[in-house]
């Protein structure tokens, strides 16, 4: 008699709960308002307007605390090297040109209260709704370091 393959495992479920969550997000975050980013904004205001929308719904409870946050963005805009790691000085982009030849503007500044802040132009502010929608900065990070001086 060979494995019962009509259950689904523990790992299926889990497969099957992330993709609920990324079709939820996805509509969701599809009705942030992007005037509200026509002249470029704050990472943590987009973060808040795409909750903001997620919350519309009544399905915020879908997202735990260590999903779509400040930190799991930066670290992704880092990564992918839009973001340089070194403070620039305020107001200031960090351009990036694609290959299409459009510039992506990030800048990264501290505030006198010691606080750093991620400051996007409305075209980076495109790119990071158009990866929340596809569920990029959804994963859950475990090891994430209680740093309360970044992106609060």
């Amino acid at each position: 008699m060979g494995k019962n393959t009509d259950q689904p495992g523990l790992e299926q479920l889990e497969k099957e709960r992330f993709r609920i969550i990324t079709d939820i997000i996805y509509y969701a975050a599809g009705h942030v308002d992007r005037m509200d980013f026509k002249y470029g904004c704050t990472l943590n205001r987009l973060v808040f307007k795409v909750r903001e929308c997620i919350d519309i719904y009544d399905v915020a409870e879908v997202i735990q605390e260590d999903m779509l946050n400040t930190y799991s963005i930066v670290m992704g805009l880092v990564s992918d090297k839009y973001l340089m790691s070194k403070e620039g000085s305020r107001g200031k982009y960090d351009c990036v040109v694609t290959k299409k030849g459009k510039k992506i503007g990030m800048g990264r500044y501290t505030t006198s209260e010691g606080v750093t802040k991620i400051t996007l132009s409305s075209v980076a502010a495109d790119m990071v709704i158009r990866n929340i929608r596809n569920g990029r900065y959804l994963n859950r990070h475990t090891e994430m370091e209680n740093d309360d001086k970044v992106c609060k």
